[in-house]
């Protein structure tokens, strides 16, 4: 799991820091930087183009700092300054409680990128290293329940697309290839939603396919008679049944195309899915729904800004907001601010900043 995510001089991020948790909700206006955010984290140890994602486009160096825990073993990697902007690594390892430090600078390089194959090749005295680059090669997801189409091409897809639109493809993938995987999505999808127990892609005509869910009754529903909250469930739970299911989840604004009573039950999904499947999860929101699932786990929540230099500033809401303000109020002998109780209401109101100026 990332523990602590620093990053300095990539794109509006001139220098972030940010203690994580299981799960991860990321608010603040449009520009704030939290997409940069995610996509620091994906473009971590990736050699190409880094020039132009520096801070302002200013020479320097791109620092990422990541610190990683395996079942038992932290291991700590940070960028050093070197010409052109190309990557070195100083990796602290400590197994244990000793401690190891190894410098590597070119061209003794931990990996490179095959640009045939497409994959990070990595240095074989560092094979420790291709779990955590595993870990971050991971796309952002926006998923859309709009853009599921009503049919589709016979044809399968071992990859779910960013926005969720090929996920008859890759159902058509799961069920052909991997029936025992794709019967275990059934089962999940059931537990969850104990609406519907069966799903099918049955042929609309020669070359084509749709999905249809059944309820316990035997009812079949088409895609046009399903609601979105339950096409944005199928899409997530196929985000973990791909062949090499993500460990984490970087999701920009679950909300997008669902009903806000049905915001709940898409959050309680997600909690659920973080424990079930043990993936740790980036959440990027602008809806106070969403934002009031997390209050009673305000440490969760980190408060994006931008300064009047148009840099980024990350402010967690618990230690930097809730914390510091009880401390003043106990030194005034006065009662503490309920944050919490109508956290939407404080965020919509300005009281805890992620808001655009002058609203």
């Amino acid at each position: 799991m990332l523990q602590r995510v620093s990053i300095q001089n990539f794109k509006s991020l001139k220098d972030v820091t940010l203690d994580l948790q299981k799960v991860n909700l990321l608010i603040g206006p449009n520009n704030s930087g939290k997409t940069n955010f995610l996509k620091a984290i994906t473009s971590f140890g990736k050699d190409t183009g880094i020039g132009e994602m520096s801070y302002k486009k200013l020479p320097g160096v791109i620092s990422f700092s990541i610190n990683y825990q395996f079942d038992k073993n932290s291991v700590f990697y940070e960028t050093l300054p070197f010409p052109n902007l190309e990557y070195t690594r100083s990796i602290d390892i400590s197994i244990n409680g000793n401690s190891r430090l190894t410098n590597y600078t070119l061209p003794k390089k931990l990996f490179f990128y095959d640009s045939r194959d497409k994959k990070l090749v990595f240095n074989e005295d560092t094979p420790f290293l291709e779990d955590v680059y595993q870990y971050l090669n991971v796309p952002i997801y926006k998923l859309n329940p709009d853009s599921i189409i009503s049919s589709s091409q016979y044809k399968s897809d071992s990859n779910l697309k960013e926005d969720g639109s090929n996920i008859l493809e890759f159902l058509q993938y799961l069920y052909s290839r991997l029936p025992f995987s794709f019967e275990e999505l059934v089962l999940d999808f059931a537990k969850i939603t104990t609406d519907f127990v069966r799903i099918r892609m049955p042929d609309t005509q020669p070359g084509m396919f749709q999905l249809q869910l059944f309820d316990i009754n035997g009812v079949g529903y088409l895609k046009d008679e399903l609601s979105e909250g339950i096409l944005y469930f199928l899409s997530l739970l196929c985000i973990f049944y791909q062949p090499n299911p993500p460990k984490l989840l970087l999701l920009e604004e679950p909300e997008r195309g669902i009903h806000p009573r049905r915001i709940g039950e898409v959050m309680n999904f997600i909690f659920r899915l973080a424990e079930e499947k043990n993936v740790q999860i980036i959440l990027t929101t602008h809806n106070e729904h969403v934002l009031n699932d997390f209050s009673t786990r305000p440490e969760c929540v980190f408060v994006f800004d931008k300064n009047e230099e148009g840099a980024t500033e990350v402010r967690n809401l618990k230690k930097d907001i809730i914390d510091p303000s009880h401390k003043r109020s106990r030194e005034l002998g006065l009662d503490g601010v309920d944050f919490t109780t109508n956290l939407s209401d404080n965020w919509i109101y300005g009281l805890l900043g992620g808001v655009p100026e002058n609203i």
